[in-house]
This record gives C-alpha cells, sequence and structure tokens, in this order.
C-alpha cells in the first residue's frame, strides 16, 4: 500500500490526540483528497485491513450522534517510531477503546481550532501536548502537588520566541466546586514557582519557551459553561471580604468558554476573565 503525506499527517494526529471521529479526520485530514465521504470511509477499511489504523464502529461522538472513532494501529505506530524517532502511545488504546475517548476528541477540536486560525492573526501553534505527555509534579505531594491538564498549547508569532501556554481544561459535566478549586490551587502553587515552569517545559520537551502561561476552561455546552462560571465565581471573596478556604481567590490568569466559540475562532473576544474584578467583561487572547 502506497502511502501519502497527508497519511502520514493523519497518524501523526492520531498519535498527537489519540483517538479522532471519523467525520472531523474527513473535514481537516482528507476532505482535499476525497470529494465523497464514502470513498473517503471506505479508504479507512483499507488503513485498517494493513492495520495502520483501528476502527471503533457505532460510536457516540458528542454533538454528532454515532459514527466510527480512530486511532492508531501496530503498523501505524511503527511508522510512527520511523518517523519521529518515538512513540508515546499505548497500544492498549487501540485494543480498546477508553472511557475517556469523547473527552480526548472535544480537546482535539480546541486543538485544531487554535492550530487553524492561528496564521490569521499572525500567530502558530508551536506545540502540542497531550494529557498522558503534560502530567507533571512540581511538589512532594502526589496528590496536591501535580497538574495533569487535558492538554497544552504553545502558541506565539511566527520566527519570535513570545509565547504564551496555554493549559485546556475541558469541562463535560457538572463538575463540583471542590473539583475546580482543587484545580485552581493546583495550578496556583505550580506558577507561583518559576523554576518549575521551566522544568515543566523540559519535561514535556516542548519545542518553544514561554513567557505568560493561561488556565482555559472550555465548556461542552452553554449549561456547562455558565454552570462551571458560577462555580469559579464562588472562589472568589464577596467585597470587603478576605480570601479564606471557602473562597481563596483566583490570582492566576483564569479564562472561560463554550467549545462552539472556540471552534468559530479562538481569537476573538468571547472568554470571561474569571481572575479579574469583572469577569462578564470578555476578553481574548494576546501576547
Amino acid at each position: 500500500m502506497n502511502l501519502q503525506e497527508d497519511d502520514i499527517t493523519f497518524f501523526q494526529r492520531l498519535h498527537q490526540f489519540i483517538y479522532l471521529d471519523a467525520p472531523f479526520t474527513y473535514r481537516h485530514c482528507y476532505q482535499h483528497r476525497f470529494k465523497h465521504y464514502e470513498s473517503f470511509h471506505k479508504y479507512l477499511r483499507k488503513l485498517e485491513e494493513k492495520n495502520y489504523i483501528r476502527i471503533f464502529k457505532n460510536q457516540l461522538i458528542p454533538g454528532q450522534g454515532r459514527g466510527s472513532i480512530l486511532t492508531l494501529g501496530a503498523e501505524g505506530l511503527k511508522l510512527i517510531q520511523e518517523v519521529e524517532g518515538e512513540r508515546q502511545f499505548s497500544i492498549h488504546w487501540s485494543r480498546e477503546l477508553q472511557i475517556w475517548y469523547r473527552h480526548s476528541i472535544l480537546i482535539a477540536h480546541v486543538a485544531f481550532s487554535f492550530e487553524e486560525r492561528a496564521p490569521e492573526y499572525g500567530l502558530l501553534v508551536k506545540d502540542y501536548v497531550q494529557e498522558n505527555r503534560g502530567y507533571y509534579q512540581f511538589g512532594q505531594s502526589k496528590k496536591q502537588d501535580v497538574i495533569r491538564p487535558d492538554g497544552f498549547l504553545i502558541v506565539g508569532p511566527k520566527g519570535q520566541a513570545t509565547n504564551f501556554g496555554l493549559f485546556l481544561e475541558m469541562e463535560r459535566s457538572r463538575g463540583t466546586k471542590k473539583v475546580l478549586q482543587d484545580k485552581i490551587e493546583r495550578y496556583t502553587r505550580f506558577l507561583e514557582r518559576k523554576d518549575q515552569q521551566d522544568k515543566y517545559l523540559y519535561h514535556i520537551g516542548a519545542e518553544a519557551e514561554v513567557q505568560e502561561f493561561l488556565v482555559l476552561f472550555v465548556g461542552a455546552s452553554e449549561n456547562t459553561t455558565q454552570l462551571t462560571k458560577q462555580k469559579l465565581g464562588s472562589l472568589k471573596p464577596q467585597k470587603g471580604e478576605r480570601p479564606g478556604i471557602l473562597h481563596p481567590d483566583i490570582v492566576i490568569p483564569v479564562l472561560l468558554t463554550t467549545l462552539a466559540a472556540i471552534i468559530q475562532d479562538p481569537f476573538q473576544t468571547i472568554y470571561f476573565p474569571m481572575h479579574k474584578t469583572n469577569p462578564e467583561e470578555k476578553t481574548g487572547i494576546a501576547i
């Protein structure tokens, strides 16, 4: 089977994101090559026959009903090893569809949107780090001194070293206040330590340095976004109140928006700045 350049790119995307849904893959990787979706799907079956990919059929795709979920097969992993010189992928993910696959798919949609829109603003996505690679313990406690973003993006002007790093947190369900508070507290402790920020970039093998870190919460729906907004807002002290255990305040850059807004254009003024006095005044991402 003669593979083309876009096949290699597709395999690299699966290596990055672990799982992609077939309709999204068609639009972003193969639409220029196959005029009809049915032809594309037949080609996917050929790739699966050669063990380059694995197809999980009739699975729930967030916001789209049922369809095929794609991941790497054994031959695809071998090819990634040859092309990139390393692989960070468990064959277990190919043998059995993981319960977190929908989370992975939504994060991929977010990352693709940043990547595709960035050039319009003179920017470039310089690196993307998936959850497993992004895990990092920055202190003694394995529970309190760890960060594990759903994804991490480095974005900045092309040819310049001034970049921002985005820790992505995808909110698909009604997360509790305690869970959100714990996330904020861990990111706060991490961002207070400049030495650990540099060590983190080294740990993940980042392709670029970062001058400013942001935490970005993405609500999978409008309802989830509003609930997340309320719970993040409840972490801030009332006027005249000092920060305490129930209202510790948010002192690091924390942004919130919907998945739909990011898919449309992540560089517009779409973010609630949850760390500011007036989070209702939406802002954009700029460096």
